[in-house]
């Protein structure tokens, strides 16, 4: 389970204003991608925090509802599909982050980054780790905000489409069934066409 040994560690470096960074939707054949920006200056005491994939939806509701009542300050962006198609997804996310970021009230003073690959803007200093969404409970603060956010406006997407492509089950990730509703009503106008979903769909597709 998550908890605040990581940020510890960097508070020892002198630091003060952590924020953690995660991202939802990077794979997803359809929709925005979304980045959440989180900071917890102070300890919070919701012991089912853990990484957005791990939990259920209810869960991940509660929790997020949690976290707005314990003052938790966060920031999300998203980066549309059209935005992902024009730029590639690399550049997608380094502006879905920096929309998050510019909505926090405070500049943190280092990011905590989930994965290995820096898509931060340059002017922020950023720590990667694998899995922060696991060990860290600000990244996976971040992960729960951005899943709830992300699932939610899939859902209404979803409705826009009337209903032609389960969007409000399968979050516009690839699945057999998400194939077969492509091949019966072509892509949409939320669909990634750079994915090249219809040649390479077998291996993307979401076990």
């Amino acid at each position: 389970m998550p908890d605040f040994k990581i940020e510890k560690e960097i508070l020892k470096q002198g630091y003060s204003r952590i924020c953690g960074i995660d991202e939802v939707g990077r794979g997803s054949w359809a929709g925005p991608v979304v980045v959440c920006a989180t900071i917890i200056q102070s300890n919070i005491n919701i012991k089912e925090i853990n990484d957005s994939k791990k939990i259920t939806k209810t869960k991940r509701d509660q929790i997020s509802e949690k976290l707005k009542k314990e003052n938790v300050e966060f920031g999300i962006g998203k980066a549309s599909n059209k935005e992902i198609d024009r730029l590639g997804i690399m550049k997608a996310l380094n502006i879905a982050a920096s929309r998050a970021l510019n909505k926090l009230y405070h500049k943190p003073d280092i990011i905590l980054l989930d994965g290995t690959v820096n898509y931060i803007e340059e002017s922020y200093k950023v720590i990667t780790r694998k899995k922060a969404d696991e060990k860290s409970i600000t990244v996976a603060s971040a992960s729960i905000f951005a899943k709830v956010y992300r699932d939610k406006l899939m859902e209404k997407i979803h409705r826009l489409n009337n209903n032609k492509y389960n969007f409000h089950k399968n979050k516009g990730y690839g699945t057999k069934e998400h194939k077969e509703k492509i091949d019966k009503n072509g892509l949409s106008s939320f669909h990634r066409k750079s994915y090249n979903i219809t040649n390479s769909w077998k291996k993307n597709l979401v076990k």
